[in-house]
Parts: structure tokens; C-alpha cells; sequence
């Protein structure tokens, strides 16, 4: 949560100075790579295997693999997935 915060609440009374790119990078890989589970399959295609904190009621995001965007929104016990040339 600090990495993810350290912009929208200055947590390093930097802010003015710019973003931390490098620090929201990371935020985004570990929301889609570990809770969303994003991966590549054997075959090639996109896949997700989410595994969501239990107080989280959503997770949206959308990636481009391949000339592909795929997006995904994961809900608690559900998720769809959508493919757009």
C-alpha cells in the first residue's frame, strides 16, 4: 500500500517533483501478475487466474499482447475476460 499510495499521498513530500514511475510499475505488476494471476499460456494465449484479497470487490485493468488488448474485470469468485482487435 505504501508504493502504491506514495504519489496520491506524497508519502515522500516529493510529489511536486514529479511521479515515481519506477514505484507504479511495480504496483501494476503485482496487481496484474499476482492477484490477477496474468500469464501466458502454453499456447500462447492470455490467461488469468485471480486470486483477490477477500475485502476487494473488483479488479479492471487491460494489457495489449501481441497486437491484442485484452480486457479483464475480476470480480470475487467470477471473472470475464474480453478480446479486442
Amino acid at each position: 500500500m505504501r508504493a502504491a499510495l506514495v504519489d496520491i499521498e506524497d508519502v515522500r513530500g516529493n510529489t511536486h517533483e514529479g511521479i515515481h514511475a519506477a514505484s507504479a510499475g511495480g504496483v501494476w505488476q503485482a496487481l496484474a501478475f499476482g492477484f490477477a494471476g496474468l500469464h501466458l499460456t502454453k499456447a500462447g494465449e492470455v490467461a488469468v487466474a485471480p486470486q483477490l484479497p477477500p475485502h476487494w470487490k473488483r479488479l479492471a485493468f487491460a494489457v495489449k499482447v501481441h497486437g491484442k488488448r485484452y480486457g479483464f474485470d475480476l470480480r470475487q469468485g467470477e471473472g470475464v475476460a474480453t478480446v479486442r482487435p
